[in-house]
C-alpha cells in the first residue's frame, strides 16, 4: 500500500492517518491528574505578545523573533543565511576588497567581459543588478569574519557599512590564504542592513576580490575548513577531505565536536548542583531559526548551553530557567519528528530566563552579582528540540507533576468543559486546541490557525447582530466559493483518473486532492506578520519581498483573494483577534519599503474594512464578532474541520476539505521511509507547504449553550467525542520514584 494511502480509508477518521493522536478507538480516557486547573492562567501563557520594542538601552524580543540574542547591537543573525544554513565561526580580521576584471582572477574560465572601473562610492546598475558598489572597493575595514556552512559573510563593526556575504556557490576556485591574509574572490556578492536598515539584499554582480587580515589568529583553520565546504557546496571531490562526495556526511562530521561538547559545570547557578540528566543534545528553536547545544536538567534548573564555534575549546555561557516559574508544558514537534517539549513560564518579562553568574568552576559568585542575560526576551515559553523521543519524556518527567500538560487528553477535557461553561471565550479556547494539536508560535509550519468568521469588508458600518455579516463556518475557505470548488472538484476527479493509470503513484483517489495550497503555511504566516518580521520574510524569499501587489496590503483584498484565487486558501493567525497584542502587525511603523502595486499604491499600513476607525479597532471588532453568538453557533463546525472529525479521510473528502497528501504526514511515515533522503525531502515538503494540526476529536464536537439554549440539532457526546489518548507519552522503564519531585 502507498505511503499517503491512508489518506483516504474506509474506516473511521479516526484511524485513516499515521498521527500522534490516531489509534485504535478506546473508551476515552478519563481525567487522571490537573483535575483543578485554574484555565484563566493556563490560557494567558498563549496568548499573542507584542512584537517588538526597542530603545536605546534595551532591546525586548518577542516570541517572534530568536531566543538566543547575545548583543543588541549584533546585527548579524542566521536569518541573513540561506534557509537551513549552519554559522561555523567567527575570526576578528580587518577586510579590503578590489573590482576584478576577467584577467584578474584565478583559476577562471568563465567570459566576464571587463569594464572600466567608475568612482567606488557610486552604484552602477544593470537591469536590476548592481554591478559596482562600494562594497567592491573597501578600505582598511575592520570587523568579523563568519565562516557558514554555505558562504563567508564579513561583518563590518561600522553599522553604516553592509554586511557582505560571499556564497560558496559563485566562487570559481575556494579560499587561500598567504601571511596571515584571507583571499576570497567571487563573481556575486550581497549586501545586507547597510545603515542597519532592513530591507532586500543587496545583489552585486561582479567579480571581486576580498582580502581578511586575521587580527589574533592563523588562518590556516579558516583555510581549511573553507575548502571543504567549498567543494561541499560545488559536489566535487577535494583532494584534502575523502567524504565530500556526501555533502550531508561531511556537514554532520564538522558540527559533530561543537554538539558533542559537554556541559561545562561552572555554568551552574549554584556549585552544589548535580545534574538529574546526561548531556542532552538539544536545539533551541525559534522560528526559521535553530540554535544546537545541549541540556541538563537539576532539581531546580533547566540548563541550555549553546553549542559555541567549531575552533572554539572554551564552552558558551548557558540559558537557564527555574522550573518553579513553569506553569505549562507542552509536547512538539520538531520538522515531523514528534521530539520536542514547549515550557511556558510565569510571564515576567524574561521568559523564564534568569541569569548565570559569572564564577569560577566550584566557587560561587562572592559579590552575588551576574553579567548580562544570555537571553533576552519577553516570551513566555520557549522550545527545545530534543533527539528522541525518549529524551524529551525524559526531562518532562522530571518537572512537577501538578503542571499541566497541554497536549495530555485530561487537560483538553477541562479546556473543553471550562468553554462549554463560559468560563473562557471563544478566543481563549481556540488558543487551547490550537496548542492541544501541537501549535505553536515558535514553529511557522505549526503557527496556530483562526478562522476567518467575517464576510463583509465593503460595508461602512458593521452590524454584528446581522448573519449576513459572517463567513459561513461550516465550510473550509477552498469551499466557500460553489463556482472556484467546482474547478477544485473538476481538477481532484480528472487527477484522480490520471493517478488510476499509473501503477507507480498507487491508487489513484487515494493520492488526489482538492487543494495544492494548504490554510497555515509559514509563507502565509509571514505574508500577515512581514511588517514586524521582515529578516523572517526575507529568510524564507532569499532576500527579497514577494511583489507588491501580493503582499499583504490591504484586508478587503486579502479576504478577496482567498475566495476567488485558486491558490489562496489560508485562515487567519490569532493576533487579529487579541488587541492586547497591539496591532503593529498592521502598521509599516519601520517604514519599510514595500514597494508600489499596479495601480500606483505605495505599500504601506494595511488598508482596513470602511467600518473600522483603526487598527486597534478593526482587532476590537474582529475579537467582538468571534465572541458573538452567531459565530459561537458555528464555532464547533469549523472546529471538526481543523481538529475534528472531518479534518481528515473519507470525510475530509466528502466535506470539501482534503488537501495536499504532504499536509497528513506524521512521525510514523517518515520513519517507514527507507532512505535519510527520502525524509529529508518528505519533511522539508510538509513543512513548506502546511501541516494538518493532531486530531483532538474523533465525533461532531458539541455545541455551546446560547442564551440559555443549545442547538437543538447537535446531540451532546458528553466526553465521548475525543480522540483516544494520543500515544505521545513513551513509558521509560528506568524512571523511578527517586526522580521526582513536586
Amino acid at each position: 500500500m502507498s505511503l499517503l494511502r491512508r489518506r483516504i480509508d474506509s474506516s473511521s477518521a479516526s484511524t485513516s492517518f499515521s498521527s500522534p493522536r490516531q489509534q485504535q478507538h478506546q473508551q476515552p480516557p478519563s481525567p487522571s491528574k490537573n483535575t483543578n486547573i485554574p484555565m484563566d492562567q493556563a490560557v494567558q501563557v498563549l496568548y499573542p505578545r507584542s512584537k517588538i520594542t526597542q530603545s536605546t538601552t534595551q532591546t525586548k524580543t518577542s516570541r517572534h523573533t530568536t531566543l538566543i540574542t547575545t548583543n543588541a547591537q549584533q546585527r548579524f543573525t542566521q536569518l541573513l543565511l540561506e534557509h537551513g544554513e549552519c554559522h561555523l565561526q567567527d575570526w576578528a580580521v580587518v577586510a579590503s576588497s578590489r573590482p576584478l576584471n576577467d584577467d584578474h582572477h584565478l583559476n577562471s574560465h568563465t567570459t566576464t567581459p571587463t569594464r572600466r572601473q567608475p568612482p567606488k562610492s557610486k552604484f552602477i546598475m544593470d537591469d536590476g543588478v548592481i554591478l559596482i558598489s562600494p562594497s567592491t572597493s573597501m578600505g582598511s575595514i575592520t570587523g568579523r569574519l563568519r565562516l557558514c556552512s554555505r558562504s563567508v559573510v564579513f561583518e563590518p563593526t561600522d553599522v553604516s557599512r553592509g554586511i557582505v556575504r560571499c556564497p560558496f556557490d559563485r566562487m570559481v576556485h575556494p579560499p587561500t590564504w598567504k601571511d596571515k591574509m584571507g583571499v576570497v574572490q567571487c563573481n556575486r556578492h550581497y549586501v545586507m542592513k547597510t545603515n542597519n536598515v532592513i530591507g532586500p539584499f543587496t545583489n552585486v554582480e561582479q567579480w571581486c576580490e576580498f582580502r581578511f587580515l586575521f587580527l589574533h589568529s592563523d588562518p590556516v583553520k579558516f583555510y581549511e575548513l573553507s575548502q571543504t565546504l567549498f567543494h561541499m557546496v560545488k559536489n566535487e571531490h577535494s583532494p584534502t577531505d575523502t567524504t565530500t562526495q556526501n555533502p550531508q556526511l561531511t556537514l554532520k562530521e564538522i558540527l559533530h565536536p561543537i554538539h558533542n561538547r559537554p556541559f561545562d559545570p561552572s555554568n551552574y547557578i549554584d556549585a552544589r548542583e548535580r545534574p538529574l540528566t546526561s548531556n542532552l543534545r538539544c536545539s533551541l528553536k525559534s522560528p526559521l531559526l535553530t540554535k544546537s547545544g545541549c541540556c541538563i536538567v537539576t532539581r531546580d534548573y533547566i540548563y541550555f548551553q549553546p553549542a559555541s564555534g567549531v575552533f572554539t575549546s572554551t564552552a558558551s555561557k548557558a540559558i537557564c530557567w527555574k522550573i518553579s516559574d513553569v506553569v505549562a508544558t507542552a509536547r512538539r514537534y520538531s520538522g515531523l519528528k514528534d521530539v520536542a517539549l514547549e515550557l511556558y513560564f510565569v510571564s515576567n518579562g524574561s521568559g523564564g530566563c534568569v541569569d548565570v553568574p559569572k564564577r569560577r568552576y566550584g566557587r560561587s559568585s562572592s559579590s552575588g552579582s551576574s553579567g548580562s542575560k544570555t537571553s533576552s526576551t519577553s516570551s513566555s515559553s520557549v522550545l527545545l528540540a530534543f533527539e528522541t523521543t525518549k529524551e524529551r519524556e525524559r526531562v518532562l518527567h522530571l518537572l512537577p507533576r501538578q503542571i499541566p500538560c497541554h497536549t495530555d487528553a485530561s487537560f483538553l477535557q477541562q479546556a473543553y468543559v471550562a468553554w462549554k461553561t463560559s468560563s473562557i471565550s471563544n478566543f481563549e479556547y481556540l488558543l487551547l486546541l490550537n496548542s492541544a494539536a501541537g501549535r505553536t508560535y515558535h514553529d511557522l509550519s505549526r503557527y496556530p490557525v483562526f478562522p476567518w468568521v467575517l464576510s463583509d469588508y465593503n460595508s461602512t458600518k458593521l452590524d454584528l447582530m446581522d448573519p449576513k455579516m459572517y463567513r459561513d463556518l461550516s465550510k473550509p475557505i477552498g469551499a466557500l466559493n460553489e463556482k472556484r470548488l467546482d474547478y477544485f472538484r473538476t481538477r481532484f476527479h480528472s487527477m484522480a483518473q490520471d493517478l488510476e493509470g499509473d501503477s507507480s503513484a498507487g491508487a489513484g483517489v487515494d493520492q488526489a486532492f482538492l487543494y495544492g495550497t494548504h490554510y497555515s503555511a509559514p509563507g502565509y504566516v509571514l505574508y500577515y506578520l512581514i511588517r514586524n518580521m521582515p529578516e523572517h520574510m526575507l529568510c524564507l524569499q532569499n532576500g527579497k519581498f514577494d511583489a507588491p501587489d501580493r503582499m499583504f496590503y490591504s484586508i478587503e483584498h486579502t479576504y478577496s483573494s482567498i475566495l476567488e484565487n485558486h491558490t489562496d486558501v489560508k485562515e487567519l493567525i490569532p493576533e487579529f483577534y487579541d488587541p492586547s497584542a497591539g496591532f503593529d502587525f498592521l502598521i509599516n511603523a519601520r517604514s519599510l519599503q514595500l514597494g508600489t502595486t499596479q495601480t500606483g499604491d505605495r505599500v504601506h499600513d494595511v488598508k482596513l474594512p470602511l467600518w473600522a476607525k483603526s487598527p486597534r479597532d478593526y482587532i476590537k471588532k474582529n475579537r467582538a464578532a468571534l465572541e458573538s453568538d452567531i459565530c459561537t453557533k458555528m464555532l464547533p463546525k469549523w472546529i471538526d474541520l481543523i481538529f475534528g472529525e472531518v479534518s481528515r479521510g473519507e470525510k475530509a473528502r466528502d466535506s470539501s476539505n482534503l488537501f495536499h497528501p504532504t499536509a497528513y504526514l506524521g512521525p510514523s511515515d517518515l520513519e517507514s521511509m527507507a532512505t535519510e533522503e527520502e525524509r529529508m525531502q518528505a519533511e522539508l515538503q510538509a513543512t513548506e507547504f502546511g501541516i494538518v494540526p493532531d486530531l483532538l476529536f474523533c465525533l461532531p464536537h458539541p455545541s455551546k449553550m446560547v442564551n440559555d439554549q443549545e442547538d437543538d440539532n447537535e446531540n451532546d457526546n458528553g466526553l465521548n467525542f475525543f480522540a483516544p489518548e494520543t500515544g505521545r507519552a513513551v513509558i521509560i522503564e528506568d524512571m523511578n520514584d527517586n526522580d521526582d519531585h513536586d
